[in-house]
């Protein structure tokens, strides 16, 4: 009967390097991050336009073939933007929840309230009572996941949850999980964010979505002139 079992020796050679998986890769994060504000400021701001067009004839239109004469035909930028703006939106926030990963300013949080908050805003501008419910409605429904993701942690709101290098960032003693980050705040390896995080989070949100918004506006400037 053996009651002691020798250890096994160390091996002299270093362990080998864990594999870093592709969509772990800082420089993809970073990537995904301003792709997706880029696709989803110009999708939102081509939206908006649509929108605006439509509600200059009045609110209501129609287009495509038929066989009734139609008496207020859509505006070209609503005929050409609006079926597939919606989409490329939506894969916008994709690319922002499966590879961005909780950098910077999360299009999972802000993606809702900038779509109803400024849907809105519109509405309310329509000076209709009809558009003044609607506009209340939908400020209601844009500020409401706001305010609860702020009450869990404003830091996470701004910046985020990790840095591009997959570290969980510290935050304050009330922040408490929610959905932009179910994960309990302050791990053991929690790391502080530091003035390059913040760089990161601003400015690869800023730029893209101001370069989306500048795209959308050149594209239905060159629509609105060659349909005129």
């Amino acid at each position: 009967m053996t009651f002691y079992t020798a250890p096994t020796p160390a091996s002299s050679e270093p362990a080998a390097p864990k594999p870093v998986s592709f969509i772990s890769r800082p420089i993809v994060k970073l990537l995904a991050y301003v792709a997706s504000w880029f696709l989803f400021s110009a999708s939102f701001a081509l939206l908006g336009y649509s929108i605006v067009g439509v509600m200059s004839v009045g609110g209501t239109c129609a287009s495509g073939n038929t066989p009734y004469v139609i008496a207020t035909p859509c505006p070209e930028s609503a005929v050409v933007f609006l079926p597939w703006v919606i989409f490329t939106g939506l894969i916008a926030v994709g690319i922002a929840v499966g590879l961005a990963n909780g950098i910077g300013f999360q299009l999972r949080v802000w993606a809702w309230p900038i779509l109803f908050g400024v849907l809105g805003g519109l509405f309310l501008l329509s000076a209709q009572v009809v558009g003044y419910l609607i506009g209340a409605m939908f400020i209601i429904m844009a500020l409401v996941p706001l305010i609860i993701e702020l009450r869990a942690s404003v830091q996470r709101v701004f910046l985020g949850s990790f840095n591009i290098f997959g570290q969980q960032f510290q935050e304050g003693p009330k922040a408490q999980p929610s959905f932009s980050s179910r994960k309990m705040p302050n791990p053991p390896d929690a790391v502080k964010p530091g003035i390059g995080d913040w760089a990161v989070g601003f400015l690869g949100c800023v730029i893209p979505a101001v370069a989306g918004l500048y795209v959308a506006t050149i594209w239905v400037a060159a629509l609105s002139a060659s349909a005129g």
